[in-house]
């Protein structure tokens, strides 16, 4: 469950919260850590998510730091910590400050929590770090001599809030972040609904808990009138003194708690046109071409399919399990946001409404051409079109990938196999509860409808590629070369000189290297245009499913999978030389690389945040995946540290993985590789261990 790993951390949010602004606060980053991008306080983040920050505030009243460590002991022994030690000291410079240590059970775990105070004449700095029990303890020596580094005396106390103000006002049960409102009842919560602490909310930089949300934070938000996602700032946080009834509304691992007024938007569900409408929709907002419908949580059913940005972990859509309700009495939270009043929660981005009283949202005209291009391509992100007659002079390759949860795996596995050779095509690969067809591209829509048909659909997704240009311009340069091949050979026969037919005969012998290597990359293309693949992925109900036991901090890392395609577009950022004996593609500027065995090459970026190295990266890889697989094993080459993941299947793939920063921008260039069995790994893993050793950087 999410709440593992956040809610421990920043239960103090309560009492802290507000993000004061201030010139700089100066500390060194401890070591294994990595910074985060966060305004007006400093933080960093350890590959396990171990969350680690300093926040500076007025000196009000103005007292010493053993008042302050008093003060803060007492609030968190009444939020159920158990305090380890106290009254620490250590120097930062020349301030004298104080740290705590508490544990917290929490679900199986147990949590370390550090706090630390250092005063100055008229400012004090707050420190926190938090996480798991082995982790804390891995990590707690770096900390503490990262505390001796703070130095906070050059921010002024004019720019800054106070500790005491903020206290008041959150005892009244009101977040006092800049441009939140202060002192709202209750029944505030009860008529636009809220979100209890912990709660996790898309941002542009990832996931961050409610509490930690502030005005001007940039959201992730779905509009549902224009059919499409975007990015819009929080105006307003407000947080509540809430005592209710509690909705929990668990999808797969994960579980939202929420008040029952809250609006979800859910994209299906059994007699969804008969719920009532949440009533602070304006007529507009209630509108979607996908016809979609907000729900109170309080009205949602089990087996509703919800909007969401991610899907489910294995990118499917997102389903309700299970809906449950109970009174509590809890501090709630919720936002205001501009534009379509909407933001994404929880690891799947599910869509929520910002609840309240809101101004009526006008999504903005759609263009005509937009809608011809949204009727083309389809509302849905992980679809693509299949090939029309208006289109027919292209070239395309076509490839499908479905899972599916089924009774029995091997009667399914040989239906499959069965389809596969009626359409005149063949099983490339079966291994455990996985199978891998070829069929001809004429009948790879009605074998893949078919497929769809054997089982309840968990995911699916139609990748398309034109490889017309790619096709055409491989197919010149091989007649190019074998044009002066053939000129050679003619010249060869007329030259009697032996250095002269010797120059000649080495020319031929270059010429026939690239037509060989032509030949091989043509060939690899041609069986992709004349034989679309599909890969499925079967799931027992007779078996129980394998959970994820660790939840991951770092949303790139979440959505990782060897067989489908997660990051953005390189833009030019990168170049890799890919080995001759595959074909490469690109499309929306990730590179792409397949073999005629099915190994895959994967190039694209992500946000590099925190800012970690590629030593960084790899030991969060192999610390988050790593439960997911049999074995990990690290490799370090210059520039970029990857893991090669092996599965747990009878017949294992192999799954390389790695990360690599760029030097002047926030951006992380992704590395993947997947071997589909182990003779294509010894085919031609050193191969792209090299070619992943040679990447250049524009």
């Amino acid at each position: 469950m999410i709440e593992k790993r956040v809610f421990p951390v920043l239960l103090l949010g309560a009492l802290l919260l507000a993000l004061f602004s201030c010139k700089e606060i100066l500390v060194e980053t401890p070591d294994g850590f990595a910074p985060l991008e966060v305004q007006d306080q400093y933080a960093a983040m350890s590959p396990e998510g171990m969350i680690y920050r300093v926040r500076v505030m007025k000196n009000q009243p103005k007292q010493n730091h053993e008042f302050w460590s008093e003060a803060l002991r007492n609030h968190l022994e009444k939020e159920g910590y158990l305090r380890v030690s106290s009254g620490n000291e250590f120097q930062a410079g020349s301030l004298n400050g104080s740290f705590s240590e508490w544990t917290l059970p929490y679900g199986d775990d147990t949590y370390k929590y550090l706090t630390a105070i250092l005063v100055a004449e008229d400012t004090l700095a707050v420190a926190e770090a938090s996480g798991r029990h082995e982790e804390y303890g891995r990590h707690r020596s770096a900390i503490l001599d990262s505390l001796e580094t703070i130095d906070f005396r050059d921010v002024e106390a004019s720019d800054i809030d106070t500790w005491a103000s903020y206290s008041q006002a959150a005892a009244a049960g009101a977040s006092t972040a800049p441009g939140s409102s202060r002192g709202e009842k209750p029944a505030a919560a009860e008529k636009g609904g809220c979100f209890l602490a912990g709660t996790p909310v898309v941002t542009e930089d990832g996931l961050i808990p409610i509490e930690a949300v502030w005005p001007g934070t940039s959201l992730r938000v779905y509009d549902p009138v224009a059919d499409r996602w975007g990015k819009r700032q929080v105006v307003r946080t407000i947080g509540l003194a809430y005592s209710g009834d509690v909705v929990a509304v668990e999808t797969g691992s994960k579980t939202i708690k929420v008040t029952g007024h809250h609006p979800f938007l859910v994209a299906d569900g059994r007699r969804l046109k008969h719920r009532p409408l949440p009533g602070e929709l304006s007529a507009q907002e209630s509108l979607s071409p996908r016809a979609c419908r907000w729900v109170e949580a309080r009205d949602l059913r089990r087996g509703d399919t919800l909007v969401s940005l991610y899907g489910d972990l294995h990118g499917a859509p997102l389903k309700v399990d299970a809906v449950s309700r109970r009174h509590a009495a809890a501090r709630v939270f919720h936002l205001s946001v501009s534009g379509p009043h909407t933001y994404a929660v929880e690891h799947a981005g599910s869509v929520v409404h910002n609840g309240g009283e809101q101004e009526a949202y006008k999504a903005p005209v759609e263009s005509e051409r937009a809608a011809r291009e949204r009727e083309i391509i389809g509302s849905g992100a992980i679809t693509a079109s299949l090939p029309t007659d208006a289109r027919s002079e292209r070239i395309r390759v076509y490839s499908g990938a479905c899972s599916l949860m089924i009774d029995r795996v091997e009667p399914v596995k040989r239906q499959i196999a069965d389809m596969a050779e009626e359409a005149g095509g063949y099983v490339e690969e079966s291994s455990g509860e996985r199978i891998i067809i070829r069929v001809p591209a004429g009948e790879f829509r009605n074998v893949f409808d078919e497929i769809l048909d054997l089982g309840e659909v968990l995911y699916k997704a139609i990748e398309t590629y034109d490889v017309t240009d790619k096709f055409t311009d491989s197919s010149g340069r091989l007649a190019v070369a074998m044009r002066a091949r053939d000129r050679l050979y003619v010249l060869l026969n007329r030259i009697e000189d032996a250095k002269e037919r010797l120059e000649i005969l080495k020319k031929i012998r270059e010429y026939t290297e690239i037509i060989e290597r032509l030949e091989l990359s043509s060939e690899v293309l041609e069986k992709r245009i004349a034989m679309s693949r599909i890969t499925v992925e079967l799931h027992s109900r007779l078996k129980e499913a394998e959970t994820i036991e660790r939840p991951v901090p770092f949303p790139w890392i979440e959505r990782l999978h060897p067989l489908y395609e997660t990051t953005n577009g390189l833009a030019g950022k990168a170049e890799v030389p890919v080995p001759d004996d595959v074909a490469v593609f690109e499309q929306k500027g990730v590179l792409r690389a397949e073999a005629a065995d099915g190994t895959r090459i994967r190039l694209g970026t992500v946000k590099n945040d925190p800012r970690g190295d590629s030593l960084f990266w790899q030991r969060a890889l192999s610390y988050h995946l790593g439960p997911r697989y049999r074995k990990a094993e690290t490799i370090d080459l210059d520039p970029v540290s990857l893991v090669l993941f092996t599965s747990k299947k009878t017949d294992p793939y192999y799954y390389l993985v790695g990360a690599m920063p760029l030097q002047e921008e926030p951006t992380l260039v992704v590395f993947e590789a997947y071997f589909p069995d182990e003779q294509a790994l010894e085919q031609h893993y050193q191969d792209i261990l090299e070619a992943f050793g040679e990447v250049q950087i524009p």
